[in-house]
């Protein structure tokens, strides 16, 4: 299946705990993946964001190719309560890990699309 681009590797400064990085990134996106490059649960959460038609509006931040990566998931989880991958965000709200996104109703997953 090909898609609108690529997926955005984002090229954020390392983390500080201080100033989240995650903070901004979920502000100012519609949709953020926090992946891992070799996670079969990564790839079906982005296959089915592909699937969805909003793939243009994902961006993805592939823990594992960061610096800082377990950081980063540390603070998720912190934040979250969740530390498994991937964690997904959708209009600034946090959905959960694949299971949670592709297992939400249409009717919440439309209204969570529409918000972006």
């Amino acid at each position: 299946m090909s898609c609108s681009r690529q997926v955005l590797l984002v090229p954020l400064p390392l983390f500080n705990c201080t100033h989240p990085l995650y903070l901004p990134l979920v502000a100012d996106n519609g949709i953020v993946v926090f992946s891992k490059t070799y996670c079969p649960y990564c790839t079906q959460a982005k296959k089915f964001l592909k699937e969805q038609g909003v793939w243009d509006k994902v961006v993805v931040v592939e823990l594992d190719e960061r610096e800082d990566g377990d950081q980063v998931q540390n603070y998720l989880h912190q934040l979250t309560k969740q530390r498994t991958v991937p964690n997904i965000f959708i209009a600034q709200q946090h959905v959960g890990g694949c299971s949670d996104l592709v297992g939400l109703d249409k009717k919440k997953l439309s209204e969570l699309l529409a918000k972006i």
